[in-house]
């Protein structure tokens, strides 16, 4: 995660990321050529904020700081070639690393490149944020969220 942060490493991630889904994508075209239906992007932890960061690039579009001479060369910019029909986050920091960055989000935010995005937590999830509260007008109050309880497993989480 403390890699992530960094504007290099947060480039080839992306850049990687891009490519094997990109990569994915293709050869499940060509292996079912009839398929026409919805892509949806499932992203987990620290997965489904590199996937957030794809499919929103003004939070990661801003120039890169310059580098060092000894630096390895930077990444080629992160590209989708095709457009999920939905994303959703399970167990996302996102709603941390958007406030971390200074994200105002606002009401009528949407990602850039997906119409529909499910943030989806457990509440004793120490990774996992809410992003609602980042959608809200200044000074606007979170409603609670929803809990669905679950007996399985031995401690309530399973």
């Amino acid at each position: 995660v403390i890699f992530y942060q960094q504007d290099s490493h947060r480039r080839r991630m992306l850049s990687f990321v891009a490519s094997r889904l990109n990569d994915i994508v293709r050869r499940w075209r060509q292996n079912v050529p009839r398929f026409d239906g919805p892509i949806v992007l499932l992203g987990h932890s620290l997965g489904s904020l590199i996937c957030f960061d794809l499919l929103d690039t003004p939070l990661v579009a801003a120039a890169p700081a310059p580098a060092p001479p000894d630096a390895p060369p930077a990444a080629p910019p992160a590209e989708l070639d095709f457009t999920p029909a939905a994303f959703v986050g399970l167990g996302s920091p996102v709603g941390c690393f958007a406030a971390l960055r200074g994200a105002s989000l606002g009401p009528s935010f949407s990602l850039a490149r997906c119409g529909t995005y499910f943030n989806v937590y457990h509440r004793n999830d120490v990774v996992a944020y809410r992003i609602e509260p980042l959608l809200l007008p200044p000074g606007a109050a979170a409603r609670p969220a929803a809990y669905v309880p679950y007996s399985g497993g031995a401690d309530g989480q399973r």
